[in-house]
């Protein structure tokens, strides 16, 4: 099984590593503030395409490699003892200093900060296309928010009370953009949570979807208490403290 899958993820691997190395050779340095609306109008333009089609293939390459992960993981969790000695080959190669693990993380923090990039290029194109004037004396500098310390949420239930509470006090209720509320909330998921929301645009107007789509995949009271009643069902039922952690977790989301 190994086999069919390292088949599978040589490929993809190779075009996220040369990708990668693409991204790292881009010019993402700030603009001549000296040059026409004009010229500057047509440099935000083209870099903001080029970001764009980096970032398309960028999210492809990271998605699939999360695929075959996944059904790697789900292989080995299934297969016999004398069968896993065999699935090492690919366990080498998913965590070396260049595996498919590493490359995952470093894609996904690459797909953040490209974002990032691509929101402030097109904010900038869209201002200096309003100017009238051929000068830029009255034009604006970008401004971003400093980076926040926020805690990620990789689709645990169980976690997502906690996650959300510091979100909404470190992002939602700012009055920011909902642009740059949907770049820090992407920015802080990680595993299930990431690939459920990675097929929608960058848009401002997707933060809220997004955000009523994570709370009704995780953040449903009947699914938090299922997901604890199934983990206190498979303790051992002569607990004599079994009774007494049902009640406490029914207490907590209730």
């Amino acid at each position: 099984m190994s086999a069919s899958i390292i088949v599978q993820a040589t490929p993809v691997k190779a075009n996220l590593e040369g990708l990668l190395d693409e991204i790292q050779q881009m010019d993402l340095t700030p603009l001549d503030q000296k040059a026409t609306v004009e010229v500057l109008c047509q440099q935000y333009e083209a870099r903001a395409r080029i970001i764009k089609e980096k970032l398309m293939r960028l999210e492809k390459y990271v998605g699939t490699l999360e695929k075959i992960n996944d059904k790697w993981l789900e292989h080995i969790q299934l297969a016999p003892m004398s069968q896993k000695k065999k699935e090492e080959k690919y366990e080498q190669m998913a965590n070396d200093d260049r595996g498919i693990l590493k490359l995952i993380n470093i894609g996904t923090d690459t797909i953040i900060t490209l974002s990032m990039y691509k929101d402030d290029t097109e904010l900038a194109f869209k201002r200096l296309s309003q100017i009238k004037e051929p000068s830029l004396t009255e034009c604006r500098p970008v401004v971003n928010l400093p980076q926040l310390s926020l805690p990620t949420f990789s689709g645990d239930p169980k976690t997502w009370r906690e996650f959300w509470s510091s979100f909404e006090a470190s992002v939602h209720s700012q009055n920011i953009p909902d642009i740059q509320k949907l770049n820090y909330l992407v920015s802080c998921l990680r595993g299930k949570a990431l690939r459920l929301v990675r097929g929608y645009d960058r848009a401002p107007e997707n933060y809220g979807i997004i955000r009523e789509l994570l709370v009704e995949k995780f953040g449903r009271v009947s699914t938090i208490r299922k997901l604890l009643y199934n983990e206190l069902i498979s303790t051992k039922r002569n607990n004599r403290d079994w009774k007494t952690i049902i009640q406490e977790r029914e207490r907590l989301y209730s």
